[in-house]
């Protein structure tokens, strides 16, 4: 995929995208248009005086990468990630202080985790997607090499005190907690070590109540909930511009205010508030339930 080489200067202002087409590219990109935020990128990077910006590329970078995790257009682009990391890599280079990359670095933590879920998703068929999970594996260590995970476990590793629900979603929710702190296991299904769907399909197996084990079919089988009806026990299911690639099961809501235990694939299984979490919150696809 053709892109320009853009050359780095200090400008304080322009680069760091106090700009309304800066601040418009940010803005599209937090909501998950990457398809915009790739063309409007490649509008501005034409533009004279956005010559020295490194943001238009940098950008141009991430939308590509966010845009390949898409079977659809991957298969348009099956370059884009070599593409899009090596731009990436020389944008990185000239950032010779680190200070625009450091002022975005939850929006390089967030893309480290969003292609941790895809790994984990490819590898479901490993056999299948083993070229392009050996081409990803690649392009993800150039690109997140001393990125840091985020962490965003709330401290609290107790069940919350539970009243009015059935006994047996306070037994779900109890059953979960034992399990804190055991390692994310990509594939995992017991206490060895869990991915998300497989602490999930875990937890309900115990109850005897039989759930399919990908959290997108999870998501599908399930009874789908409004937010006001969310009760712990139910689950709660996450998406990135694709389809559904990571689920939880509530353990508390408190006027929309929603935790969710799950397994992470920084921190292994670990009590979340997806409204305080940047991450989490942005990602929520839906609620649905297995219980009555």
């Amino acid at each position: 995929m053709r892109y320009a080489v853009i050359l780095f200067v200090f400008l304080p202002l322009l680069s760091f995208g106090q700009n309304k087409d800066f601040d418009k590219l940010e803005m599209l990109y937090d909501q998950g248009h990457y398809k915009k935020v790739l063309k409007q990128a490649n509008k501005l990077i034409l533009k004279v005086e956005y010559t020295n910006s490194v943001l238009p590329s940098y950008y141009k970078s991430l939308s590509m990468l966010q845009l390949f995790r898409n079977e659809k257009w991957r298969r348009r682009n099956p370059k884009a990630i070599e593409d899009a990391t090596k731009l990436f890599l020389e944008l990185k280079k000239r950032d010779v202080n680190g200070k625009i990359f450091a002022a975005h670095s939850f929006e390089i933590q967030a893309l480290k985790r969003d292609y941790d879920y895809f790994l984990e998703d490819l590898q479901r068929d490993a056999k299948k997607n083993a070229k392009l999970i050996e081409t990803v594996k690649t392009n993800y260590t150039k690109l997140f090499s001393g990125v840091q995970d985020i962490q965003d476990a709330d401290p609290v590793s107790t069940p919350p005190i539970l009243t009015e629900i059935s006994d047996v979603r306070k037994k779900i929710v109890e059953f979960s907690y034992k399990y804190v702190g055991v390692k994310y296991r990509a594939g995992g299904t017991d206490s060895n070590g869990f991915d998300c769907s497989g602490f999930v399909t875990f937890v309900f197996t115990n109850f005897k109540i039989n759930i399919p084990r990908i959290s997108r079919d999870q998501q599908q089988k399930s009874s789908p909930l409004r937010i006001a009806d969310v009760q712990p026990g139910d689950l709660v299911f996450f998406a990135n511009g694709s389809s559904v690639n990571h689920v939880g099961i509530v353990v508390k809501n408190r006027n929309g205010i929603v935790s969710m235990i799950h397994s992470s694939t920084s921190q292994g299984i670990v009590v979340t508030e997806i409204n305080t979490s940047n991450y989490w919150k942005a990602r929520v696809h839906s609620y649905g339930t297995f219980l009555k």
